[in-house]
Formats: structure tokens, sequence, C-alpha cells
């Protein structure tokens, strides 16, 4: 079963870290999960509401440290960071590294459609040390604080929230910094408090502290040129994908059941790899191929 170390893991309430991520085998059942649960939508507009990532989340992981098939209010716990690992890791276990987009150039003397081949691996960080449970942020003489990363519980609480952007920032550093103090050293409070300059050397920090996958890319236009800045979201990608899948999903179990007879739970306990192996299998016996052409290709 594939396997990943998560740049923040989880602390549990002795202090031990929880990092070792081992991901349930990607079989049919996650596929439908996956493809039933996560929103469609096109563009990078999607939103995975925190509630949903937890629950896809706990059913992609057999173990996280010594967690053993950690439930949806445990990994919900985890980092945006660590979420969006997991996310990718599901994806390339299910379908590889090669991911193939079409933007739009956003010029207004171009306009014209770029086709982007990006490779999921290059976007993984480097994983070593963990991430600090804490962020110490020194702005000199505006003061210092001390915060953490945001987590799906932080994501579930603005998920409830029908305010401004800038009421849900302020309503999220409320709960990410711990203590705040001035250059007098007096502590201060709420975010909004905080002195300006403070403020945005916080949000600096948060932004740039801790480990995640690279989300941001800048590919050349071919036809004009002009850089093209293209957001990911791990979380629409994967949606994506498997709702792409979601209908083939049926024709596969049909067709396999069909002809082996085997139940539904029987081809859901089959990876995508080995359904479609049979699937090969089956195309060359029905068309008269040789078997061993079709386990080659599989």
């Amino acid at each position: 079963m594939p396997t990943l170390t998560l740049a923040h893991g989880l602390v549990d309430t002795d202090g031990r870290r929880h990092r070792d991520a081992v991901l349930a085998p990607p079989d049919g059942r996650l596929e439908e999960l996956l493809a039933t649960t996560l929103p469609p939508g096109a563009g990078g507009s999607v939103h995975v509401r925190a509630a949903v990532r937890a629950g896809v989340l706990a059913q992609c992981l057999d173990a996280l440290g010594g967690y053993e098939r950690p439930g949806a209010d445990v990994v919900a716990a985890l980092t945006r960071g660590d979420g969006d690992l997991v996310a990718l890791a599901v994806r390339r276990a299910l379908v590889g590294d090669a991911l193939a987009l079409v933007v739009r150039c956003a010029s207004p003397v171009c306009g014209e459609l770029a086709d982007v081949d990006v490779d999921v691996a290059e976007l993984l960080p480097e994983v070593g040390e963990p991430d600090p449970e804490w962020f110490d942020v020194d702005a000199g003489a505006h003061g210092r604080a001390r915060l953490r990363a945001a987590t799906g519980v932080d994501d579930a609480v603005l998920d409830g929230l029908d305010t401004p952007a800038d009421e849900r920032t302020a309503t999220l550093m409320d709960r990410l910094v711990a203590d705040a103090h001035d250059g007098a050293g007096t502590a201060v409070g709420p975010w909004r408090a905080l002195p300006a300059p403070l403020r945005t050397r916080a949000l600096v920090v948060l932004a740039t502290a801790p480990t995640a996958p690279t989300t941001v890319l800048e590919v050349g236009c071919p036809s004009c040129g002009a850089v093209l800045e293209l957001a990911l979201d791990p979380w629409v990608l994967l949606a994506r994908e498997l709702r792409a899948g979601g209908g083939r999903l049926v024709l596969e179990t049909h067709c396999l059941a069909f002809h082996y007879g085997w139940s539904q739970d029987e081809v859901y306990d089959l990876t995508r790899e080995r359904r479609w192996a049979y699937l090969a299998l089956l195309r060359a016996q029905l068309t008269g191929a040789a078997l061993e052409t079709a386990v080659d290709r599989g």
C-alpha cells in the first residue's frame, strides 16, 4: 500500500507526533466515494467543504502513525498542507503523475487555449524535519506573536460563516494566533487590534512557512509568450478525475460481473489497475488477440 510522510502530522495529547500515513488501497469503493462525494464544477471555483474533505481523508487512510483507520474527527486536525499531500497521493495512486490541463491565456490580445502538462511528482515538497507546532513572528518594534497552521477544524468553522472575506480572515486568525504582544511587551488582541506590520508579518509567515505542495505554477503561453499563473487545488483535481470516472466504474463493474460472475463487492475489491488488466484480457479474448499482448499493455 502506498505510504507517505506528512509535513506536520498529528500531535496527540501525550505530545507524540504521528506523521507516517498509509493510504487505503484505491479500490472501487474509494473511487465511488470520491466520485459521488466531491462536488462537480468548472475551473478552480469549486470549493470542497471541510467536512467533505475530512470524510474523504478518513476513507483514504488505513493508518496515520499510531491511529488505525482514523475517523473524520481525527483527520480533521490535519493541516491544510497535509490534507493536500494526501489528496495528491491518492490521485497519483489512481492515475499516476501525468496531469494534462487546458488553460486560456489571460492576455486580452491573445485569449488562446494552451495545453499544459504537469508532473504531479514535481508538485510535492521535500518533507524532512516536521513543521513546528508554532511559528514565531517577530515584527521588531511593532511586536511579536506565535501562530499555528490552519487545519480542517478551522476550515469547518469558516464554512459555517456567511460573512465578508475580511471578517472570515479575522475569525481564522483569531483562532491561529496563540498570543501577541506589541513593541512594549503588552498583550494585544484580537487579530484586528494587532499593529498592522505585525499582522502583515504573521500572514507572510503563515503563507510561506508550512510545508505544502506547490499549487501555483507559472507557464508560458505558446501563442504570445505571456506568463500565465495557474492555481491548482489538489481537491479539485481529485474531484475532476474521479467524477470523470464515475460512470466508467459502473460500466466496468457490469462488464466484469457479467463475464466473470463476480458480485459488485468483488469487483470493487479490485484496484483500478487490476480492473483494467482484466478488461484488457477480456477485450483480447473476445477479439482474438494474443492474451500475452493484452497483459503487457495492461
